[in-house]
C-alpha cells in the first residue's frame, strides 16, 4: 500500500514540476532571446526574418542559465502548493518519509543536471558557431543592401560610397566567408570631432568578410581577436590630404572589427574540443599569431648564428638571390649594433669586406670598407623565410675574371633579397608552440637573455599559461553549473515544505538568492581561475558548497518539526 501511494504522489508531484517548469522554461528563454537580440536589430544588422531566427538559435544557448531558475521556481511552486494544501502532510501521516516524498525533486533535478551538461558540453556551442556565421553572413548583407540603396558604410573612420555592388561568394584561398566586388568607390576620412580630413578615390575594392573561427581556413587577417572582421581593399585610386597634397596607390586596406557574436574564445568550444585544445593551443588564433612571431624570431636568430659560423669557419658565407643564383659574402663576422637596429659586416684582417654575385654568365665582385647586414620576414608572408639584405658604403666592382678591366666607384651599393640556402623558417614554422618554446628556453634562461627571442618566448608562454587556465576555468564551470542545477531544484523542494505557511513568492525568494549567489560565485570563480589559477576554483565550488549546506540545513529542520 505505502508502495502504491508513493507512486501516486510521485506522478501527481511530477506532472505539477514539470508543467510549471516547461511554461516557466518557455517565458524565461523567449525572454532572455530577444533581450539578447534586440541589440542586432536595433544596429540595423537583422532583418525581420533574420532576427526570429537568430533569435530561435539564441534560446537554446539561454536553457543554460533560464533552465536551472525556472526548474527551481517550478519545483518551489508545485511543492508548496502541495504543502499549503496539507497534501504532504496527510501523505507523511500515512507513512510516506520526507525522502520519498522528495524522491520526484531528487530525479528531476538528476534529469535537469545532466541536460544541462549535455547542453553545456554539446548542443550550445554548436548553436553559438551557428549565431556567428549568421552574423558574418549579415555583415555581407548589410553591405550590399547599403550600396544598393545608396547609403554610406562606416570604415575604419572612413565613410565609404560605391556605385555598384557584387556578391562573389566565399574565397577559399584567404579564408573569407564572404567577398564582395565593390565599383566607383569613394572613401572620406573623418575625425574624432566628426570633420573631413582625407579622402580617396578607387575604381574598384574588394571586400573580405573574415569569421574568426577557430577551425576555419587561416587567411591573411586570421591573428584578429575579434568576431568578424571585414577588410575592404581599395584599388588602383587616388588620395587627397587635408593639406592639400595627393598621390597614386596601388592599393589601400581598410578594416573594420564587428563586436558581439561568437569571439575566438574557449567558451564556445565542446568538451572534446576543449580537450584537444590542450594538446594543440595553436587552434586559437591569437596562440597562433603568437605562435609565428616566435618562429620567426627564431628563424632571425638561426640565421645569424649560421653566417656568423660560416664566416668563422670559411671566412664565407653562401646566399642565394631573388633567381636562386648564389651570392658570396666574404669577412671576418658579423656583431649586431643596437643603436643601429642591424648587424655590422667585419672584415678580414688586412682585406675589404667583398660580395661576389653572378651577373648572366659572368661574376661581379663588390669590395666595400663598411658593410651592414639586415635580417627580416615580410609581415603576412606564409614562410616566405628570411630576407637577408647587405649595404655596402664606399664601394669598387670589378670583374675578378679581368683584372685589368675598369673599376666602377660608388658611394653605396644595396644588395637585397637573399636567402640562406637552408632557410631555418621552413622548418620552424611547422613546430608546435612547446616545441618551439623548448628550442628557445636555453638561450632565454641563461645569465644574459637573447633579447631578439625573450619577448615573443615569454608573450606566447604567458599567452599559453592564460589559454591553459581559461579551459580549466569553463571546464570547472560547466561542471558546477550543472550540479548547481540540481542542487536548486532540491533547495526549492525542500524550502517549500518546510515554509509552507508563508506566500508562494517569499518561499522562492529564499531559494532564488541563495540560487543567484551562487551562480555569481561560479561567475566569479571561473574569471578568478582564469587570471590566477587552480585558487580560483575554491570560490567557483564554494558557492555551490554552501548552497549544499544551506539546502541541507533546511532538511534537517524539516525533519525536526
Amino acid at each position: 500500500m505505502r508502495l502504491r501511494t508513493s507512486a501516486t504522489i510521485w506522478s501527481h508531484t511530477l506532472f505539477e514540476m514539470w508543467r510549471l517548469i516547461l511554461m516557466t522554461t518557455a517565458i524565461l528563454v523567449t525572454i532572455i532571446a530577444f533581450a539578447a537580440t534586440v541589440k542586432y536589430i536595433a544596429e540595423g544588422r537583422l532583418g525581420a526574418i533574420q532576427a526570429l531566427r537568430f533569435m530561435v538559435l539564441a534560446m537554446l544557448p539561454m536553457l543554460q542559465y533560464a533552465l536551472p531558475f525556472a526548474a527551481g521556481f517550478g519545483t518551489t511552486l508545485a511543492y508548496h502548493r502541495m504543502a499549503s494544501d496539507n497534501e504532504l502532510t496527510a501523505a507523511h501521516a500515512g507513512g510516506v518519509s520526507h525522502r520519498s516524498l522528495l524522491g520526484p525533486a531528487v530525479a528531476s533535478g538528476l534529469l535537469l543536471a545532466l541536460l544541462v551538461s549535455s547542453l553545456s558540453e554539446q548542443a550550445i556551442p554548436r548553436f553559438l558557431r551557428a549565431m556567428e556565421e549568421m552574423i558574418s553572413r549579415d555583415a555581407a548583407r548589410i553591405i550590399v543592401s547599403s550600396v544598393e540603396s545608396g547609403r554610406s558604410i562606416e570604415m575604419d573612420n572612413f565613410i565609404v560610397h560605391a556605385d555598384g555592388v557584387g556578391r562573389l561568394g566565399p574565397d577559399p584561398k584567404t579564408g573569407a566567408s564572404e567577398r564582395l566586388l565593390l565599383t566607383g568607390v569613394v572613401a572620406v576620412g573623418v575625425d574624432e570631432r566628426g570633420r573631413v580630413d582625407d579622402e580617396a578615390d578607387a575604381r574598384r575594392a574588394w571586400v573580405y568578410v573574415y569569421p574568426n573561427r577557430f577551425d576555419a581556413p587561416r587567411g591573411p587577417d586570421a591573428s584578429w581577436d575579434r568576431a568578424t572582421t571585414i577588410v575592404m581593399r581599395l584599388e588602383d585610386g587616388s588620395w587627397r590630404r587635408s593639406d592639400g597634397t595627393e598621390s597614386r596607390f596601388d592599393s589601400l586596406d581598410l578594416r573594420e572589427a564587428i563586436k558581439g557574436g561568437v569571439r575566438d574564445d574557449p567558451k564556445f568550444l565542446t568538451w572534446g574540443e576543449l580537450r584537444a585544445l590542450r594538446t594543440h593551443p595553436e587552434r586559437m588564433n591569437w596562440i597562433e599569431g603568437r605562435r609565428r612571431n616566435l618562429a620567426r624570431a627564431l628563424a632571425r636568430r638561426m640565421t645569424s648564428i649560421r653566417i656568423f659560423e660560416s664566416l668563422q669557419r670559411d671566412g664565407r658565407a653562401t646566399f642565394t638571390d631573388a633567381l636562386a643564383r648564389p651570392v658570396d659574402l666574404l669577412a671576418r663576422s658579423i656583431r649586431y649594433s643596437v643603436p643601429l637596429g642591424r648587424w655590422i659586416v667585419y672584415p678580414a684582417q688586412g682585406r675589404p669586406v667583398a660580395v661576389d654575385a653572378r651577373a648572366g654568365s659572368g661574376l661581379i665582385r663588390y669590395e666595400a670598407q663598411h658593410a651592414t647586414m639586415r635580417l627580416s620576414i615580410p609581415e603576412g608572408v606564409e614562410a616566405a623565410g628570411v630576407q637577408i639584405q647587405i649595404g655596402l658604403d664606399a664601394v669598387r666592382v670589378f670583374d675578378p675574371a679581368r683584372p685589368g678591366a675598369g673599376v666602377n666607384e660608388q658611394a653605396r651599393v644595396p644588395i637585397g633579397s637573399l636567402a640562406l640556402a637552408d632557410d631555418p623558417l621552413d622548418d620552424l614554422i611547422s613546430k608546435s608552440s612547446a616545441e618551439l618554446l623548448e628550442q628557445a628556453r636555453p638561450r632565454i634562461e641563461r645569465e644574459r637573455p637573447d633579447l631578439l627571442l625573450l619577448g615573443p618566448a615569454t608573450e606566447l608562454k604567458s599567452r599559453l599559461d592564460s589559454l591553459m587556465r581559461e579551459i580549466t576555468s569553463k571546464q570547472h564551470e560547466r561542471v558546477a553549473m550543472s550540479v548547481n542545477c540540481f542542487v536548486m531544484v532540491l533547495a526549492g523542494a525542500v524550502i517549500a515544505m518546510r515554509l509552507r505557511g508563508s506566500l508562494p513568492l517569499t518561499v522562492y525568494l529564499w531559494s532564488f538568492f541563495p540560487a543567484l549567489l551562487t551562480v555569481i560565485t561560479i561567475s566569479a570563480g571561473q574569471q578568478w581561475t582564469h587570471r590566477s589559477g587552480s585558487i580560483g576554483l575554491v570560490m567557483l565550488w564554494g558557492g555551490v558548497g554552501l548552497m549544499s549546506l544551506y539546502t541541507a540545513g533546511a532538511y534537517v529542520a524539516l525533519r525536526r518539526h
